[in-house]
């Protein structure tokens, strides 16, 4: 049994510990090495040894190829894999490929690396497309609930007091957040819950503001209940509303029932016993600056969006 998941480059804000648990990393090769992996695509087993490719894919919009390796301890042990798509069939991004990793898995190892660096030889330009933030809470998950907001918020039961929360119905996109009970996924020593965000380009020019606008609301319910007075102002029936709803068990799933302006009266009377998680923006800078110094790879340009992508486009014309 484990005592803490793995990490990478973590960093640590009082009780809570934010990483990198996901990055889609999009890339383009030139003309001449992407007509070469079309016709021999096994050739990128020489990049990575060892790595499983599929059958061909000639269907529109599709990737032609999707690519993956696992790697293993020398106990026989599963720790780290990569995905990788080569090469759309839509011919305006014929040159488009994309690979998948868990950093807090994939950058801690050495042949993981190499392999990465391997991959990063043969291309021009690439970028983050998205990367998921998590943030390690050291709290049972049935006392950290999620609001909702403009997001639909789903709930999936793999256990009766602990559901894993969802903001966002699709999952490959950025807005999304999962919050789930990291010590039973694990098998950890403690407790430990885990809220992650899929979020955008770390060098687009305003992702900062970006990311906050996606930060969920956070709810931690403190272990002894501190109390707060009803002699605000509140009718009997919002009285009676409140002492129902701030000790129940699903107080925050029928709390997401009432309307704006219920909302905004009565979350202060509802949640008293309650913390409002704050998010530590310095830290998500911090891991923004690892990951990009992480890969960056000597002979490949590591670019912002708006530009990666139309300037190969226009030095192939």
């Amino acid at each position: 049994m484990m005592s803490k998941p793995p990490y990478y480059a973590p960093v640590t804000s009082g009780a809570y510990i934010y990483s990198i648990d996901r990055i889609q990393i999009k890339f383009s090769i030139d003309e001449s090495m992407r007509q070469y992996l079309s016709d021999n695509i096994t050739a990128l087993k020489s990049f990575i040894q060892c790595l499983c490719i599929s059958e061909e894919d000639t269907r529109s919009y599709h990737y032609r190829y999707s690519c993956y390796k696992n790697y293993y301890d020398e106990n026989g042990n599963k720790y780290a894999n990569l995905e990788l798509k080569m090469l759309q069939n839509n011919t305006e991004y014929d040159d488009c490929c994309r690979l998948i990793v868990n950093p807090n898995k994939f950058c801690t190892s050495e042949e993981c690396m190499s392999d990465f660096k391997a991959l990063m030889s043969i291309v021009n330009a690439y970028y983050i497309e998205q990367m998921d933030i998590a943030i390690d809470i050291p709290v049972k998950k049935e006392h950290v609930h999620l609001l909702k907001d403009k997001r639909a918020k789903m709930e999936f039961y793999s256990s009766r007091n602990n559901p894993t929360e969802y903001l966002g119905r699709n999952r490959n996109t950025i807005g999304h957040v999962k919050l789930y009970d990291k010590q039973a996924e694990c098998k950890l020593s403690g407790e430990l819950t885990r809220l992650e965000i899929t979020v955008g380009n770390p060098l687009e020019k305003s992702w900062l503001d970006a990311v906050i606008k996606k930060l969920p609301e956070l709810m931690i319910t403190v272990p002894e209940s501190q109390g707060t007075s009803l002699s605000g102002n509140l009718n009997d029936t919002e009285k009676v509303l409140v002492l129902l709803l701030k000790d129940h068990p699903d107080k925050t799933n029928i709390y997401n029932m009432l309307g704006y302006r219920m909302k905004k009266k009565l979350s202060s009377y509802i949640f008293a016993s309650d913390n409002r998680f704050e998010y530590d923006m310095d830290a998500i800078q911090k891991l923004k600056n690892n990951i990009i110094e992480t890969i960056k790879c000597k002979g490949a340009n590591i670019k912002d969006w708006y530009i990666a992508f139309s300037e190969t486009m226009n030095s192939s014309v």
